[in-house]
């Protein structure tokens, strides 16, 4: 999950991160809340789809081996992970921004 798709630092390391995952054999699905300039290049190691925050609450979770977040605006969608079924799939919350 990510906040945009935008060109930056942070989403440099998380396409690294990703596609070394896709690599090893995982399959990547990418969720985000706004679209940007970065698209094409994420669309490379997998499907993205642009949503809104609520209809993150709609995915099925169970069906992922694991979920990267990278921002505070990942909130809304993170709080369905927190719900059973879901609370036993793996989360990893990397937020860089300034709080």
């Amino acid at each position: 999950m990510y906040g945009n798709l935008k060109k930056n630092p942070l989403s440099l390391m998380l396409y690294t991160v990703m596609k070394n995952l896709k690599d090893l054999g995982y399959l990547i699905k990418i969720y985000a809340l706004e679209d940007g300039n970065a698209m094409s290049l994420w669309e490379i190691i997998g499907n993205v789809s642009v949503l809104s925050a609520e209809r993150f609450i709609y995915i099925d979770w169970s069906l992922f081996d694991g979920v990267i977040a990278d921002s505070l605006e990942d909130k809304r969608a993170i709080s369905s992970l927190m719900q059973e079924p879901f609370c036993s799939v793996p989360l990893i919350w990397m937020v860089h921004e300034d709080t």
